[in-house]
């Protein structure tokens, strides 16, 4: 029954309460509750001891329940601090601190000893990195003491199918859609089977191909150092082990260990001192010994390979390369020039001009002008203007760039810069690129920008208005090997942008030349210092664009910047392989490639260039 109250002023008129009954609690810990609520103390834990699979009637140890971290009572300000710590989901104790300062939790906890929370603990245990480890398979470094004993085979495959050749018969449908590659690591000799499938049968084929070959050479496969994939089949296994080779393997997406099939070049070669260079049909044997030189054309002719021997180098793709006499190498295109004059029909007492173009004439699209009146074929020109300034006038660069860009609708103003640039061509005719070899300095990059140089009010219309423009110069000992112009593909949103735009952009090239050097080097070739660290200076004007390249920092106006531009960040914190260096505007040489100067400006910036 439920007690009830009546509204009497009568307390003898009251129903007694009924008997209270000892509870299940109660009776399990052997403790009467009902006047606790009378006591001055409050109530105390009990523990007791209790088995769940029920008596223990053998003679072992009596089982003991084992306490959750989190179910313990706090006994101390580092228990209890530790206790807030799991009720609030594991928060880290810097944020407990600062909760307890400000009275959030108790206040004595903010300065109490941190404790260690086991669960955090195991859950920021990580495994040791798999790239530290080494594998039982794993050929640990083996350097190869002669053919054959260590080849290293890899497999691509094609996106675009290749066609199969044939002299007799109806045209296959068939088509070649991937190759494997083995390369000896002794020799650097590399053989390329094309194969229609990646089946491991037909990988055999091409395996058993590449052996008869080194069999009619005398030379012996002994050792396989493979990718994962197709060579982990069974059947290639198999193949290796009945002929007594042994077969090691990269590891799994590590094929920086898979020795030289994955870092084959097509277009260089090593041989002792001797670099063998190939464009397309045309190729250069270079090397400090001739002797040498003669020997590898004689093996070259032994192997019954058709080659033209044309002497000493003196002309190459059109570039007349001459040695003087102080050990200073020219590289002319006169021919080049006259033939651009030639198609300008310009007469011979034309007077010269000493700047590629106006200095105080910005070149657009003049879309209100007329039209070019076609005395000459426009586009023809700017092929023939572009391949001069590839190959030996960086000073013509940027105008060059400039008239390209209008090629599919010129205007008057446009033919006649062409018609400046080639007076201005006339009178350096001779003149080019001077090499001349410094052996105190090593790779240099030269970065500069041209914040939205291009800004023309009268042509809102067009976008390109608003683009800014870069140019780099890369030099090593003390000579250019690369120089760009180019119009940045995006808006830059300030000076600081576009100038670390550019940066990014010679890095882009720097760093492949780095990792030629560093090639170069591994296999004996005498570059300046055997024993040196490739290390590349960039020298930059734009106090910003330093400041982000050396310091990894996120800003409000250039994190955007990050996963576009920041390519080469491990270079500069972590090898330290590139340092940035400030550099004063005055003394960029750089700035010639970004905007149009004056005589002065272009005379200091070639001279430090191009050396004349």
């Amino acid at each position: 029954r439920t007690p009830q109250v009546v509204s009497d002023d009568d307390d003898d008129d009251m129903e007694p309460p009924p008997t209270q009954t000892q509870s299940f609690w109660s009776r399990l810990t052997g403790r009467d509750t009902r006047n606790l609520e009378a006591s001055n103390h409050p109530p105390q834990p009990t523990s007791i001891a209790f088995n769940l699979d029920g008596p223990n009637t053998s003679d072992g140890p009596t089982p003991t329940v084992i306490e959750e971290e989190e179910d313990k009572q706090p006994t101390t300000a580092t228990a209890e601090l530790l206790r807030h710590h799991q009720m609030f989901g594991h928060i880290s104790m810097e944020k407990l601190r600062n909760m307890a300062k400000q009275n959030i939790i108790p206040r004595h906890l903010a300065n109490c000893p941190v404790p260690s929370c086991t669960a955090c603990l195991y859950a920021k245990a990580t495994r040791r990195r798999w790239r530290d480890k080494r594998r039982k398979n794993w050929n640990g470094g083996l350097k190869p003491t002669r053919p054959g004993e260590v080849i290293s085979v890899d497999q691509l495959v094609s996106p675009t199918p290749g066609l199969v050749a044939q002299m007799t018969g109806r045209l296959t449908t068939k088509r070649y859609t991937c190759a494997t590659v083995y390369v000896d690591q002794y020799s650097g000799y590399s053989y390329t089977h094309l194969q229609k499938t990646a089946t491991a049968e037909e990988t055999i084929e091409g395996k058993r191909a590449f052996e008869a070959l080194c069999k009619q050479h005398g030379v012996t496969v002994r050792h396989y150092h493979a990718d994962n994939g197709i060579f982990r089949a069974n059947k290639w296994v198999k193949e290796c082990l009945d002929n007594g080779q042994r077969l090691t393997f990269a590891g799994v997406n590590a094929h920086h260990t898979n020795g030289w099939a994955a870092e084959v070049d097509e277009c260089v070669f090593y041989r002792g001192n001797v670099m063998y260079v190939l464009y397309t049909d045309d190729s250069i044997l270079a090397g400090p010994d001739a002797n040498e030189i003669d020997q590898a054309i004689k093996d070259i002719q032994a192997a019954k390979l058709d080659i033209t021997i044309e002497g000493d180098i003196q002309d190459f793709l059109g570039v007349h390369i001459e040695r003087k006499s102080d050990g200073s190498i020219h590289l002319t295109q006169p021919h080049l020039i006259d033939l651009i004059l030639e198609d300008l029909k310009m007469p011979d007492d034309t007077t010269s001009k000493d700047t590629p173009a106006a200095s105080s004439k910005l070149l657009s699209r003049h879309t209100k002008s007329e039209d070019f009146d076609n005395s000459f074929n426009y586009r023809s020109v700017i092929g023939k203007l572009n391949y001069l300034e590839k190959g030996s006038r960086a000073d013509i660069a940027y105008i060059t760039h400039q008239c390209a860009r209008f090629t599919t609708c010129p205007k008057k103003e446009h033919g006649e810069a062409i018609r400046w640039l080639a007076r201005y061509l006339k009178g350096t005719r001779d003149k080019g690129l001077i090499l001349r070899p410094q052996k105190d300095k090593g790779l240099e990059v030269y970065v500069d920008a041209d914040f939205a140089g291009n800004w023309d009010p009268k042509e809102y219309k067009d976008r390109d208005t608003a683009r800014s423009r870069h140019g780099y110069v890369i030099m090593y000992a003390g000579c250019p090997i690369m120089y760009k112009s180019q119009l940045q593909n995006e808006c830059a949103l300030s000076s600081t942008e576009s100038e670390y735009t550019g940066l990014s952009y010679a890095l882009r090239d720097a760093i492949p030349i780095m990792n030629r050097l560093k090639e170069m080097k591994a296999v004996g070739m005498p570059i300046k210092s055997s024993k040196a660290k490739v290390h590349c200076k960039v020298f930059e004007d734009n106090s910003g664009a330093v400041e982000i390249a050396r310091v990894a920092k996120y800003r409000p106006r250039t994190k955007h910047l990050n996963c576009r531009l920041h390519h080469f960040r491990s270079y500069v914190d972590t090898t330290k392989e590139i340092s940035i260096h400030k550099i004063s505007t005055e003394d960029q040489p750089a700035d010639f490639l970004t905007k149009s100067m004056n005589e002065e400006l272009l005379k200091r910036h070639r001279k430090t260039v191009m050396g004349w």
